[in-house]
């Protein structure tokens, strides 16, 4: 896997975007649809992350992500990815208008599928949301592909849920939604 930070991604690809704050079970499922796709599509795999973490640009720059960057490229190598692109979370972007950051999914990062889960929102204030983004994918000849929230046992498997479990005491619960029995948050 090649990291690109400062620089988009060099060929066509099949992208998945997102804050990937916790490398869950449901984002497994999601990068292996990523590879799964690209190896079929005769294109390359990537997965976006978002650098700073949304959160701490937005509305805390005290906030802990639960993984390091170093963590979550440890966690990622064995996915299959081709690339892990940094893409840099700053005012300008922050600002992005929804049909923006579409043009800069399928221009400048060459995406010619995309695969985000079902209630997955972008842009400005996160106004942009699925149905925007499949709208837009046509218009650069591109493709959306939705996958739906990822559930074990009675738990939907998200980043949050996590945190909450994690709040809580419920450590093996939430080791069993990360898929790994090994849970050692940044900062601890």
């Amino acid at each position: 896997m090649t990291i690109l930070k400062g620089s988009v991604v060099p060929k066509a690809c099949v992208l998945a975007v997102g804050k990937f704050e916790s490398i869950h079970l449901g984002h497994r499922a999601l990068l292996a649809e990523v590879t799964h796709r690209a190896n079929l599509l005769g294109l390359a795999s990537v997965v976006m992350i978002f650098d700073p973490h949304p959160y701490i640009y937005l509305n805390d720059p005290e906030y802990k992500p639960l993984f390091s960057n170093s963590e979550r490229e440890h966690m990622l190598k064995n996915e299959g990815l081709d690339y892990l692109y940094y893409c840099l979370f700053d005012k300008n972007f922050a600002a992005l208008r929804p049909e923006d950051f579409c043009k800069f999914l399928f221009v400048d990062c060459k995406a010619k599928l995309v695969i985000v889960g079902e209630n997955y929102r972008f842009g400005k204030g996160r106004a942009g949301d699925t149905i925007l983004l499949q709208n837009e994918a046509k218009r650069y000849d591109a493709m959306v592909q939705l996958l739906p929230t990822q559930n074990l046992h009675s738990d939907t498997i998200s980043t949050s849920n996590i945190r909450n479990l994690i709040v809580e005491g419920e450590i093996e619960k939430a080791q069993q939604l990360l898929g790994s029995s090994c849970f050692t948050p940044s900062g601890e």
